[in-house]
């Protein structure tokens, strides 16, 4: 004759089933996550932010000089316009060095 042997006891016959397992405490957080979800800042994030920032601000005062002196550079090596002869005066007598229309 053959047996079965039950290994499991089957809840619908009224046999206990296997005790619970311990519940296994969860893990603490890490450092890292706990100042993310807080969102508080170190000493050390404070002054790289600061020092980021005073950075930030020397790059963009270095550039801005840097533009302006190209705009001098640029304005000065232009050949500067011819200023206009000066316009005789009415009644003013010729002279010879005048153009008086004659060619």
């Amino acid at each position: 004759m053959k047996r079965n042997l039950l290994l499991i006891a089957d809840p619908a016959e009224g046999g206990n089933p296997l005790p619970p397992s311990p519940a296994v405490p969860a893990p603490a957080a890490p450092p890292a996550a706990t100042i993310v979800a807080t969102g508080k800042k170190t000493e050390r994030e404070l002054q790289l932010e600061t020092e980021l920032e005073k950075e930030r601000r020397l790059r963009k005062e270095r550039e801005i000089r840097a533009a302006e002196l190209e705009d001098e550079n640029r304005r000065l090596k232009e050949n500067p316009a011819e200023p206009p002869p000066p316009a005789a005066a009415p009644g003013a007598p010729w002279t010879f060095f005048d153009d008086n229309g004659e060619s």
